[in-house]
């Protein structure tokens, strides 16, 4: 099925939203999927959010930076995506 992809603002603000509080996860679930982000790395953040919802914990900054390690981010690579999305 076609989705519509967002646009670099809109998926900033997507991703910087759950950063700052994982429960918005509650607003957007179901409207948004990873595949209709257009950068990669959102896509990805955006799908471990996803699955913490579905399995019903919470994903900390920490545990996120934990997953996205064993993906070769590297720490300071995780803070440029922190602060390029809750700017």
């Amino acid at each position: 099925m076609w989705r519509k992809k967002m646009s670099d603002i809109a998926e900033k603000s997507v991703i910087g939203s759950l950063l700052m509080n994982s429960e918005c996860m509650n607003d957007i679930y179901g409207m948004i999927e990873p595949d209709m982000f257009t950068s990669e790395v959102y896509g990805r953040i955006y799908h471990e959010y996803q699955r913490a919802y579905d399995r019903g914990y919470t994903l900390t900054l920490p545990d996120l930076e934990q997953k996205l390690r064993c993906e070769n981010f590297t720490s300071d690579m995780f803070l440029d995506i922190v602060k390029k999305c809750t700017e």
